[in-house]
């Protein structure tokens, strides 16, 4: 069994995590488990994206829905990784275009 190694996640990275297990509507513990979080961390999350009005509860109060405005966050959050990947990689070529032309120490 291979077991995927997660590097330390940003409170960002693990709120969009939580709306998009959260999309199609999903159980507390569906959610605990796609996101790799403990009992005690989804709680607190998930109090505070109810709260934030990010997540909603079905009227049985079993299944949690991510809103409107959870999925805005959704989309606003991979605008930002896809505009923070480009400036990686443009660092990067700019880096190497320095050492290259021999400027960088």
């Amino acid at each position: 069994m291979q077991v995927a190694i997660r590097r330390n996640r940003t409170h960002e990275a693990i709120i969009e995590e939580i709306l998009g297990s959260a999309a199609d509507g999903a159980r507390q513990t569906k959610i605990m488990y796609d996101a790799s979080l403990s009992y005690d961390q989804v709680k607190k999350y998930i109090s505070k994206l109810l709260t934030s009005e990010m997540l909603s509860l079905d009227d049985a109060g079993k299944i949690y829905l991510t809103t409107d405005l959870g999925t805005e966050f959704i989309r606003a959050y991979e605008d930002f990784k896809r505009v923070e990947r480009n400036y990686q990689n443009s660092r990067v070529v700019v880096s190497r275009i320095l050492s290259n032309a021999g400027l960088r120490s």
